[in-house]
């Protein structure tokens, strides 16, 4: 889960608005 957080972070959120939802943050 971590490592996707991270990527997450470091393409500056590209899944938007949805996936923040989806990770309860």
């Amino acid at each position: 889960m971590m490592d996707f957080f991270e990527l997450y972070l470091s393409e500056d959120c590209p899944y938007g608005d949805e996936t923040t939802e989806l990770l309860d943050i």
